[in-house]
């Protein structure tokens, strides 16, 4: 019995998870038509290292060349309609490539974490960060 109920457990964290990536390539879709020139979209957070729970939110990372506002919340502003239109918790973080580069460097828990765990959904840089390109 208790195999059972552990393998329920265990498809339903699966199935999950596979939802997580599924709204988190549905929303990169959409930000491709906001975004010209995108260089990195990272899933990382609790669904990228398998520890998310019911309340957990879809964090994705994006790199861009393009200008941006200097404003965080202007940033989360120009894809709040793709935030919408998924209709999913997502949690992004919009940097530029210089940005990123720069908080690389200073060690910054988000971009570590991004770069140690995250699946990335697309990768225009040179680098594999470590992860494994499954969600391509």
């Amino acid at each position: 019995m208790g195999d059972k109920c552990l393998e329920k457990v265990v498809e339903k964290r699966i199935k999950r998870a596979g939802w997580a990536l599924s709204k988190a390539k549905e929303f990169t879709e959409c930000i491709k038509k906001i975004f010209r020139s995108i260089v990195l979209v990272v899933l990382f957070g609790s669904y990228a290292r398998g520890d998310f729970n019911e309340w957990s939110d879809i964090d994705i990372l994006i790199v861009v060349d393009d200008v941006l506002p200097k404003k965080p919340t202007e940033r989360i502003d120009m894809v709040v309609p793709c935030i919408t239109a998924v209709e999913a918790p997502i949690e992004p973080i919009i940097i530029s490539r210089n940005e990123f580069e720069d908080l690389k460097k200073k060690k910054n828990p988000a971009i570590v974490d991004a770069i140690d765990n995250g699946i990335p959904i697309i990768n225009n840089t040179d680098n594999r960060y470590n992860t494994p390109d499954i969600a391509t």
